[in-house]
């Protein structure tokens, strides 16, 4: 699998700082959130893409982030190079530190967003719980629809615009719910149990698919999907491939609707499957990289799907030729100084067809928003 790199890998810094693995280890084993906090170059530097969203009207791409200050959501732009706060307004929950998986686009270029956090058991009491907002790119104003679970805070979430919902998933409780978005109401649907699925996705017939914890013995975590036609959840027997020792190496990495019918994921673990929803018939297509994770699924031209794997600074790009049923790789996320990409967050594709992916969880700096050009036989 190591071959060439068929890529070529820029890096685009927001804010950057310098953790030491001494100051590493001892903030990891014993600092809470709010001791994080308390050091100032991490509280305003210490920031890491987590999700991004191409705007179609305008060009830009924009990044939640995880920021300690609650800066939490920038524009870039691909032409200039040049970031700008969007002026979330942090308020005074401190504990709203992240925009995870939840950056989406309406059909009237308004925003939609779900609020995260980094905090601990400790401050379970304290935190207000996170939010559904909408963010106007033309007037720049925010508007908050309060939390879904008190104590909650948001993962993800995905739209039906069909319908005009919105579905997220909780943590730490671990809800799956469902938003209103003309009334403006949650609805908690289910708890699903322990796995943190980092993507939901919906099917042709609105179908939202999820994973839930097959309790007692069986020791994996199955699919769930909930029709909203019928306002049910069907449990299902049915699991995702895994490729590891334990359950975790099911969770959802990375998921999108094809459009073909399909289904497709990524899981934790590295591998690559396909669902047929309807006959609920899952397809193991392979393992594209050496290494765990696959993140970042997007669709390409054509047939390809584009995808992203790896930790712990091994990192990589492939792509996935539907037609042919066959894997490509691409190469490694590594810029031109050698820097390479800890883990990859999020991958959006923009209308030059080149890859956007967010870099968090790194241990000695701050996070980057990664640009790859793939080549042209690929765009």
């Amino acid at each position: 699998m190591q071959q060439k790199s068929q890529v070529k890998v820029r890096t685009h810094v927001l804010r950057d700082c310098t953790i030491t693995p001494e100051r590493w280890a001892r903030l990891a084993r014993y600092a809470f959130l709010t001791d994080f906090q308390a050091e100032e170059d991490l509280y305003h530097n210490w920031a890491a893409p987590t999700c991004l969203l191409c705007h179609p009207g305008n060009g830009l791409i924009y990044v939640g982030l995880t920021a300690l200050d609650g800066d939490l959501l920038y524009t870039f732009d691909p032409k200039t190079g040049e970031w700008e706060s969007c002026g979330y307004p942090a308020g005074e929950d401190i504990y709203a530190t992240k925009l995870h998986q939840s950056l989406l686009l309406d059909d009237d270029g308004l925003i939609w967003g779900a609020v995260a956090t980094l905090y601990d058991p400790n401050h379970w009491p304290d935190a207000p719980g996170g939010q559904i907002f909408t963010f106007d790119p033309k007037n720049r104003e925010f508007q908050f629809f309060g939390a879904v679970n008190e104590h909650d805070y948001i993962q993800g979430i995905v739209m039906d615009k069909k319908r005009g919902l919105i579905y997220g998933d909780t943590w730490p409780g671990n809800l799956f719910f469902r938003f209103d978005m003309a009334t403006k109401e949650y609805r908690i649907l289910t708890f699903f149990g322990k796995p943190i699925t980092e993507r939901m996705v919906i099917d042709d017939d609105g179908g939202v698919w999820h994973l839930w914890d097959f309790f007692q013995f069986s020791r994996r975590y199955a699919l769930f999907r909930y029709d909203p036609n019928r306002d049910e959840i069907e449990f299902l027997k049915d699991d995702l491939p895994n490729l590891g020792s334990t359950a975790d190496a099911q969770q959802i990495g990375s998921g999108l609707n094809g459009g073909d019918g399909y289904l497709y994921f990524g899981t934790v673990g590295g591998a690559v499957a396909r669902v047929e929803p309807r006959e609920r018939r899952v397809e193991y297509l392979g393992k594209p990289l050496v290494h765990p994770g696959c993140k970042g699924f997007v669709l390409g031209p054509g047939d390809l799907l584009y995808g992203a794997g790896g930790i712990q600074g091994d990192t990589h790009v492939f792509c996935y030729d539907r037609r042919r049923d066959s894997f490509t790789y691409l190469g490694p996320l590594e810029n031109a100084a050698g820097t390479r990409c800890w883990l990859v967050h999020d991958t959006v594709r923009s209308e030059d067809g080149h890859l956007w992916l967010a870099e968090c969880d790194v241990p000695d700096r701050a996070g980057y928003l990664w640009e790859v050009e793939v080549p042209v036989s690929y765009v």
